[in-house]
């Protein structure tokens, strides 16, 4: 992501996301911690996300055709995990 994708515009706060996903404010926090969905913190208590980075995240775990796409299969596989 470049600069020029960014604008002040395309970010969400933690309450539109949730509102967004139909998430609890505890799910949300569980992804950001186990699952590294992408964020920015502001504040202690204040943080944002970048549309993009959401939406690049929600690519590297979508299932196609049933079978996971992207990086997080990878990292499953590399564990030593089965499908």
């Amino acid at each position: 992501m470049t600069k020029e994708d960014l604008r002040l515009t395309h970010f969400l706060t933690e309450k539109e996301v949730c509102d967004y996903f139909g998430l609890k404010k505890k799910a949300l926090g569980i992804l950001r911690r186990e699952k590294d969905l992408p964020y920015v913190r502001i504040s202690a208590t204040q943080r944002v996300y970048f549309e993009n980075d959401l939406i690049d995240w929600l690519l590297e775990r979508r299932f196609k055709g049933g079978l996971e796409m992207g990086a997080y299969t990878l990292r499953k596989r590399h564990k030593g995990q089965r499908n």
